[in-house]
């Protein structure tokens, strides 16, 4: 038997106006924000960066009417195991977007930088405009 879909998040995919959305929408981050920081705390650059991934993960999972959310299969999954995939891959958009690297949540370590050597707050001499990274071990 499949786990059911969590009362907040039911209710804010089901909302019927735009307040009860909000209204929603608060419940949900209320629930939820603990574990989505966490996620975006796994990198330990600080509580700015922390923040700053916290706020992407919520604008990505709130955009295009809740668009990631909506693609929550119970039957696949637990939701709070399948939120933190989803924060996870965001966490790794958004580093790639802002810095430009990505790092290896378990060592710590940098697996791609496209300035390699280069300070953290430097000015990105390459600007990211989309496409893929495919890591082969």
């Amino acid at each position: 038997m499949s786990p059911p879909v969590p009362p907040a998040l039911h209710e804010l995919l089901h909302a019927a106006s735009p307040a009860a959305r909000d209204e929603a929408w608060g419940t949900f981050v209320t629930e939820h924000s603990r574990l989505l920081l966490k996620v975006a705390s796994a990198k330990r650059t600080g509580y700015d960066a922390t923040m700053d991934r916290y706020t992407f993960i919520l604008d990505k999972l709130r955009e295009h009417d809740c668009r990631r959310l909506r693609g929550y299969q119970p039957r696949e999954a637990r939701f709070s195991t399948w939120l933190v995939v989803v924060a996870r891959r965001l966490c790794s958009d958004f580093d790639r977007e802002r810095y430009g690297k990505i790092w290896d949540v378990a060592s710590g370590g940098v697996v791609y930088d496209n300035q390699m050597g280069t300070a953290e707050d430097s000015d990105a001499a390459t600007t990211l405009g989309g496409g893929s990274i495919v890591i082969h071990r």
